[in-house]
């Protein structure tokens, strides 16, 4: 049988351990994994027991924010010449996955409940059977229902009313955002891209979770964003923003088909 063997207590041991050991100083830089998972089934008992007037405020307010994040990738990746951008499709995607991730920082620190973020919170809290189904929907569909009416704000008050990438080139990379999310791909393949774009979402999140200090949370949080909005996968709430836009500016004419073809299955 092995025997363990127990460092002896002798004075240079002692004061090698008292040089490792973490003090009460120490300051702790970012959460184990164990501790991040704990962190968000923590945040599921809390979003259960929120106020819905509260749950409410913060869904409009996300979405807002998603808004302000698709005006910017707009702004900037929709400015580029087409043809230069039809010559290098690379650039303008990489505009889009520079700029539209300033929405997840403004939610997450500034304060917001966005959809796709919560599956990952109500999963946790229903796998450790600390908040109920009920609870779960709550969340889930109210999280959701607010999200839209926020992008919707941004896209029908802020940008059409503001009078906001009108004419070209705006609207011809408006209108190709509709035909590449839209009408080109089938419900399976909005699916299948909707999957890894909730995955890199959530990522994003549990990365924020698990930095202790407001720069970590930022640097973290903005990979997994880059990667999913350069790629051009499909996250539901982004689309509540850019697809409206194009309808309401003109570049697209039919808001039904957006709901049918692209918001279910995403």
């Amino acid at each position: 049988m092995a025997t363990k063997i127990v460092p002896e207590d002798t004075p240079e041991e002692k004061i090698f351990y008292d040089k490792v050991a973490r003090k009460d100083w120490h300051i702790k830089a970012f959460k184990n994994p164990k501790e991040i998972a704990e962190a968000v089934r923590d945040g599921a008992i809390k979003k259960a027991h929120v106020h819905p007037l509260r749950l409410i405020v913060l869904g409009i307010l996300a979405g807002i924010y998603v808004g302000f994040g698709g005006m910017f990738a707009i702004a900037a990746a929709g400015g580029l010449d087409p043809d230069f951008a039809h010559e290098h499709p690379g650039i303008q995607k990489l505009l889009v996955g520079l700029t539209f991730p300033v929405a997840l920082p403004l939610i997450l620190l500034a304060g917001g409940e966005l959809y796709t973020g919560n599956t990952m919170f109500v999963t946790m809290g229903l796998l450790t059977r600390k908040i109920t189904f009920l609870q779960a929907f709550k969340i889930l569909g109210c999280s959701f229902v607010t999200n839209f009416i926020g992008t919707h704000f941004v896209a029908g008050m802020i940008v059409t009313i503001g009078g906001y990438f009108k004419g070209s080139p705006y609207h011809e990379f408006l209108a190709y955002l509709w035909t590449a999310k839209a009408v080109s791909p089938d419900w399976g393949q909005i699916f299948v891209r909707a999957i890894p774009a909730n995955m890199l979402v959530c990522l994003a999140v549990m990365i924020a979770y698990g930095a202790e200090d407001i720069g970590g949370k930022m640097l973290g949080m903005y990979p997994p964003v880059i990667a999913f909005a350069t790629v051009g996968m499909e996250h539901v709430i982004a689309n509540m923003f850019f697809l409206p836009t194009a309808v309401f500016t003109g570049a697209a004419s039919d808001y039904g088909f957006w709901l049918w073809k692209n918001l279910i299955p995403a």
